[in-house]
């Protein structure tokens, strides 16, 4: 044990950075930062589904109506694919960061 040592009690699990239990969080409550990337992903890797349906219907139509696509194919596929993969960098280096101490 050093002088820098703060903790209340060298015995408690809790405080020891090093334990498993204190991988999970304060014994409060959960971390309020978790939930937030994770929803985060979510919306992005439903954005960038939503554009690759998109993609593939503006490609399909011509061949099945045999005339063009409907704008809004093309439109949807140009705005929620990019929107979808931009929001999951985000996740991804969000994600990375170290827990704030």
């Amino acid at each position: 044990m050093s002088s820098d040592d703060r903790r209340d009690d060298p015995r408690d699990p809790h405080d020891d950075p090093w334990s498993p239990d204190a991988a999970r969080g304060p014994v409060d409550g959960p971390r309020q930062d978790r939930p937030r990337r994770r929803v985060l992903l979510r919306v992005a890797v439903v954005l960038f589904a939503v554009g690759v349906l998109f993609s593939v219907l503006a490609a399909v139509v011509p061949i099945a109506l045999g005339r063009d696509a409907p704008t809004v194919l093309y439109l949807g596929a140009m705005f929620f694919t990019p929107a979808g993969f931009l929001l999951g960098l985000a996740s991804a280096f969000l994600g990375s960061r170290p827990p704030r101490v």
